[in-house]
């Protein structure tokens, strides 16, 4: 699958990523520092974030013309696998390897960040590539 760049779309995607990240962060700090695991409290955040990045990925990132229903349905799912992966890496990251919380976090968004962009652009919002990309 041949995937071109499209700069001026990833600088969008990742300003919109970067505030629903924040929020994801924001909400984790918060129920981290109220008690709350780390594990659990990433879980939120990332739910959280995953809900306004939505809004924002639809009308800001890719400006898609699809109906709601079919690229919600697919953000839906894209969403989950995110949450999973999120929650693996982390895991993995935090709980086995025992990295810092901070650490374990941006690694987990590293690798989503690379997901989500591919999922959004392909299945989500169904951005065809073409050589004005």
């Amino acid at each position: 699958m041949m995937l071109n760049l499209n700069l001026q779309q990833l600088k969008r995607f990742l300003i919109s990523g970067g505030i629903a990240t924040s929020l994801h962060f924001v909400i984790m700090g918060l129920l981290i520092v109220l008690g709350v695991d780390p594990l659990w409290a990433t879980s939120l955040g990332a739910a959280s974030g995953a809900a306004f990045n939505y809004v924002l990925q639809y009308y800001y990132t890719f400006v898609s013309d699809r109906r709601h229903l079919h690229s919600m349905t697919a953000y839906l799912i894209a969403a989950g696998l995110a949450w999973l992966t999120n929650l693996l890496v982390f895991a993995l990251m935090h709980k086995i390897l025992c990295a810092g919380v901070i650490i374990s976090q941006l690694a987990a968004t590293l690798i989503m960040t690379i997901q989500n962009y591919l999922l959004y652009k392909k299945l989500v919002f169904l951005q065809k590539s073409t050589l004005a990309d």
